[in-house]
């Protein structure tokens, strides 16, 4: 039925079968937006790895300055925007599906997801519409997030913070929580 998506999570539970007889108790899952800006929806495929498809029949305007400035970094975007028709219509039916498995797999409390992995000082406003979208769609859901900006570190935004080391005694000076995290250099 077009609109409606099917999810087999029958390779996810094999993996973290795995893991799980390997000793490891807590998962960091996926990149749910493009790194840097959460702009636009990761890519998605359908079918097997043989007969695979990019999942989006949308794509981006190239036309806007967040397109310009990702397709820069990393090359054409073919992801739809993350607000759009096509992204909400899939994060609506994927998350209540993912959740449904993580608590079949007692792993809802034991798992944290990434938004838009260090997202850039000026995607702040993308970064906090992605944010609602996923909590409207997935409340449960633990957002942990690396970054590099002051910005990000407002309460609510995110549930667990992982800035660059060097701003952690700023975060800890307003009385927030946080990890910290080491990425080629210590600023």
């Amino acid at each position: 039925e077009k609109g409606r998506f099917r999810f087999d999570f029958s390779v996810v539970k094999r993996w973290t079968d795995l893991a799980r007889a390997n000793g490891i108790t807590h998962f960091e899952w996926m990149d749910l937006l493009t790194w840097w800006n959460a702009a636009f929806t990761a890519r998605v495929y359908e079918g097997d790895l043989e007969k695979r498809r990019l999942l989006w029949r949308t794509k981006p305007d190239t036309t806007t300055p967040h397109y310009k400035k990702y397709a820069s970094q990393v090359g054409t975007v073919d992801c739809p925007d993350a607000a759009g028709v096509e992204s909400r219509s899939f994060f609506s039916q994927m998350l209540p599906a993912l959740h449904e498995f993580l608590k079949a797999e007692k792993l809802v409390d034991k798992s944290l997801f990434h938004i838009g992995d260090e997202p850039e000082k000026e995607n702040i406003h993308n970064y906090r519409q992605s944010r609602a979208m996923l909590r409207e769609f997935a409340p449960w859901l633990k957002v942990m997030e690396p970054f590099c900006w002051m910005d990000y570190a407002e309460p609510g935004l995110m549930d667990v913070r992982a800035p660059r080391t060097a701003l952690v005694p700023q975060i800890l000076e307003r009385g927030l929580s946080t990890w910290a995290y080491y990425c080629g250099n210590p600023g």
